[in-house]
């Protein structure tokens, strides 16, 4: 297993390009939808993860009063820390400006994010049973299945106290 040798910084407006890019790739659009509500990349702040000068994970995020809500978590490659580094980088971040929740909503079918966030401190608050309808109306993109072919329906909100 390679290991990386990761710095993490902020998103500048030099970054634009590969974020759109890259969130594209992975959303299938340049916006994301939760709770019915759409998220555009470009108005999100961010960090990115860089292994020798190279993106290789990203994390996107709205601060609104004392909580800072994760709009989108992302590594390149899986199970290398990337995910974690981003995490930990966005809770300092979070703590020095007197933030007192993190949170995140994700989807049924996402077990990885729900082990991810959960063995990071993050516990699930929030179930919307099939919210995944409104998001779809708004993102005709979403598929009806996810991972595992599970139905996608609910979304899941975790949070993390920081108080």
């Amino acid at each position: 297993m390679k290991k990386y040798a990761m710095k993490i910084r902020s998103t500048t407006p030099l970054d634009t390009p590969w974020i759109l890019s890259f969130v594209k790739q992975e959303w299938s659009s340049d916006f994301i939808v939760t709770k019915g509500k759409v998220h555009r990349i470009a108005e999100c702040a961010g960090l990115i993860a860089e292994d020798n000068g190279a993106p290789v994970g990203l994390l996107l995020y709205k601060t609104k009063e004392k909580n800072m809500e994760i709009i989108s978590l992302n590594a390149i490659k899986k199970y290398v820390g990337i995910g974690t580094k981003l995490l930990e980088k966005l809770t300092t971040l979070a703590k020095h400006r007197g933030i007192q929740k993190i949170w995140l909503v994700t989807t049924n079918d996402n077990l990885e994010a729900l082990r991810f966030y959960q063995k990071r401190g993050f516990v699930i608050s929030a179930v919307h049973p099939d919210a995944i309808a409104k998001s779809r109306a708004i993102k005709p993109q979403i598929p009806l299945y996810g991972n595992y072919s599970i139905p996608l329906r609910d979304e899941i909100e975790l949070t993390k106290d920081l108080k």
